[in-house]
């Protein structure tokens, strides 16, 4: 009977050689104590003590915790890659789009009067605007796919949580008559395994033989009650999914921070951090190309000597997301060299006093109240609230800015191609002075004349209106020039080369409203905005660049990853199948071992019953 049950449990480990999750089975035999008889004392047999599975609960939970982390790093690398893919390259490119326009700028400058040169370069504004917009529904998408999948994994979490659940139960009352179930085992196992793959778990273990299944710090399984997941929006933040806990009544929200793996946090991960990241990356290219172009539209005069206006549709302030229905906030947009790629919390106290915080990092801006906060510039950006706290303000300024930027006219004469100044070189120079720029710099509209007197030096004084500037002007008295360097005054910036001599001048004036059709000082200045400092201190063409890069580097630090955390879980996983999996060859060694002792035993049987039956024979007779 112990050889049947030796080959009946290695029939079962063969039939589930391939059973994903089982445990191979061994059955341990022990000798029957001998009994004492007066030639000494005389065996009894065998029998089986107990059938165990090849089990290491150490290297189970290693392994499960390794599948999880690898499962996060590979989902959060796959979402990363479809990311990057949403920026595309080549001449599809929103970078190429924006040299086009900034080029198409040119083109007006060469020839202002052609009509067609206008027509092009708002058809290429509008191609940026499209492309930049596109770019961003692809990010909304993308976005909602994530929702979708989290949709989905927490529901299987959710089936699984009570599959482990009602094993607990059956392996509880099997295991009440001393017996232990290994097949109920390796199925619980095999489920939270299974679990594992969506959301990494810790087990606590019973006497009864139930086990406490955590994620993070929360329970997930207790005895026979399972808990419930679901998915939830963050109340701050719109574009983020949280989990909560249901357990019986009680509704507990889910802290994933202390949870290291499983799709789901990958996911999670990739909402919170690298999908944020793309969209502003891509809101702030949007907000400094558009705001940069749009104030330098605005200093310009059109065919009709109107003052420019802007040329794109982009926000101008974006409000602020509360915790306390009591407070608002809105944010507005000032200088575009200084944004960052970041979100911003403000977080005030009772007495209206607090601080901003950078997503980006750094220390926090402190301040007083809510009109010193409204009087700082931070990032480029200014904050205002309003409200009593306390309570938290959560500021996205260029999260949602390239979803409906577009061109606000069309019509070629709007194009504010003339600068609202002019230059007048001296007619009796002797020097080799010549115009490099000239741009409006400011919101003024009321330019007096200004001349530069030159000295043999290489210095010169500002006169306005024909006098000197008062001693009281930080610009009076002599200023060093340097060739190409910026001279600024009133509004306006004008770059010189070559090298003046003594009585030459330069004078800057209002632009002369007959001649506006034949001035492009602007369209010059709006396509010298290709070499303005606006993105992380680069140029305005390498902004682009500088955002396929940040992504980039993102995508590869994941490959990277899960790299490395595939190679450790394949290795745990294999060290796990070395203790556990079934071993075919061995199994079929054991098949004829046992089978041999089970017929030596059969053979005993069949001796003893022809002694049985000769001693009965002759006692018959």
């Amino acid at each position: 009977m112990a050889n049947q049950a030796v080959l009946q449990i290695t029939g079962h480990n063969i039939a589930n050689a391939n059973t994903p999750g089982y445990s191979r089975q061994i059955v341990n035999l022990e000798s029957v104590a001998g009994g004492l008889t007066a030639s000494g004392y005389m065996g009894q047999g065998v029998n089986v003590a107990s059938v165990q599975r090849a089990h290491s609960s150490v290297l189970a939970v290693q392994t499960a915790a390794a599948k999880a982390e690898h499962a996060a790093d590979a989902t959060r690398a796959d979402k990363l890659s479809q990311m990057e893919g949403v920026f595309p390259t080549g001449n599809a490119s929103i970078g190429l789009a924006i040299n086009s326009m900034l080029s198409a700028f040119a083109e007006v400058a060469a020839t202002p009067t052609d009509m067609t040169a206008r027509y092009v370069s708002l058809a290429r504004a509008s191609e940026m605007a499209n492309r930049l917009r596109g770019t961003s529904s692809q990010l909304s998408d993308l976005a909602s796919n994530v929702r979708s999948e989290l949709a989905e994994k927490v529901n299987v979490s959710n089936e699984l949580i009570e599959r482990i659940a009602k094993l607990n139960e059956q392996i509880t009352r099997t295991q009440s008559d001393g017996q232990v179930p290994n097949d109920l085992l390796d199925q619980r196992d095999q489920f939270i395994s299974e679990l594992n793959q969506y959301m990494q778990t810790s087990q606590l273990a019973a006497d009864d033989g139930a086990i406490t299944l955590f994620a993070g710090n929360q329970i997930l399984v207790m005895g026979s009650q399972a808990a419930t997941l679901s998915l939830v929006t963050d109340p701050l933040d719109p574009s983020l999914n949280l989990l909560q806990l249901r357990r019986g009544a009680d509704v507990i929200p889910f802290n994933d921070a202390p949870m290291l793996g499983g799709e789901i946090k990958g996911l999670l991960t990739f909402q919170k951090d690298d999908l944020s990241l793309g969209f502003n990356l891509l809101g702030r290219l949007t907000m400094a190309t558009g705001l940069a172009v749009n104030q330098q539209h605005e200093r310009g005069l059109t065919l009709d000597n109107a003052q420019g206006t802007a040329l794109f549709s982009i926000p101008s302030e974006v409000s602020g997301l509360s915790d306390n229905a009591n407070i608002s906030g809105r944010v507005t947009f000032d200088n575009p060299s200084d944004f960052k790629v970041a979100n911003y919390e403000v977080r005030m106290d009772a007495t209206g006093a607090g601080a901003v915080y950078s997503s980006a990092g750094g220390s926090p801006t402190i301040f007083s109240s809510a009109t010193d906060l409204a009087s700082r510039t931070i990032d480029g950006l200014k904050f205002s609230v309003a409200g009593t706290g306390p309570g938290v303000v959560l500021f996205k300024p260029f999260a949602d800015a390239a979803a409906n930027i577009s061109t606000v006219f069309s019509s070629p004469r709007e194009m504010a191609a003339a600068s609202q100044v002019q230059l007048a070189l001296g007619s009796t120079n002797t020097g080799t002075l010549s115009m490099v720029s000239l741009r409006v710099t400011g919101a003024s509209n009321n330019f007096p004349d200004v001349r530069l007197e030159f000295n043999g030096a290489g210095q010169y004084v500002f006169r306005v209106g024909g006098n000197l500037l008062p001693v009281s002007d930080p610009m009076s008295g002599l200023q060093t020039y340097v060739t190409g360097a910026a001279i600024s005054y009133g509004g306006w910036e004008l770059k010189l080369n070559g090298t003046p001599r003594n009585g030459d001048t330069a004078t800057v004036s209002a632009a002369d409203p007959a001649f506006v059709s034949r001035n492009a000082g602007n369209a010059l200045a709006l396509e010298n905005l290709r070499d303005a400092l606006l993105i992380d201190g680069g140029r305005l063409t390498d902004g682009y660049a500088s955002l396929l890069s940040q992504v980039g580097i993102s995508v590869q630090s994941a490959k990277f990853t899960v790299a490395a955390s595939e190679v450790i879980a394949d290795n745990l996983a294999t060290q796990n199948s070395n203790v556990s999996a079934v071993n075919l060859d061995e199994e079929a060694v054991r098949l004829m071992q046992f089978q041999q002792a089970y017929q030596a035993s059969a053979k005993i049987l069949q001796v003893a019953q022809r002694v049985f039956d000769t001693i009965l024979l002759d006692l018959g007779r």
